[in-house]
């Protein structure tokens, strides 16, 4: 359920108007219903076992507030010196 109401959570801000693809678009998706989707997901572990539930979710914390500190901090420059670099080179 945690890695589902997750998995929902990068899908809050992208609304296409009218995405670009050769089927129908889904009529009932947009953040709203990610956002709703996440939050049931979140109830539903509590309601299933609240104790359990609160173990994951201070151990998920845990994992993405060490990931974050851990990070290898690699400054990959930008765009615009990557692109004078290939003109001058090429």
């Amino acid at each position: 359920m945690l890695v589902h109401g997750r998995g929902l959570v990068p899908t809050f801000p992208f609304s296409p108007p009218r995405p670009k693809r050769p089927r129908p678009p889904l009529l009932a998706y947009s953040w709203h219903t990610a956002l709703l989707g996440s939050i049931w997901c979140l109830g539903l572990m509590f309601v299933i076992n609240w104790i359990i539930s609160l173990v994951f979710l201070a151990a998920h914390l845990m994992m993405v507030l060490y990931i974050s500190h851990a990070a290898a901090k690699k400054d990959w420059g930008d765009a615009v010196s990557g692109l004078m670099f290939q003109q001058v080179a090429g």
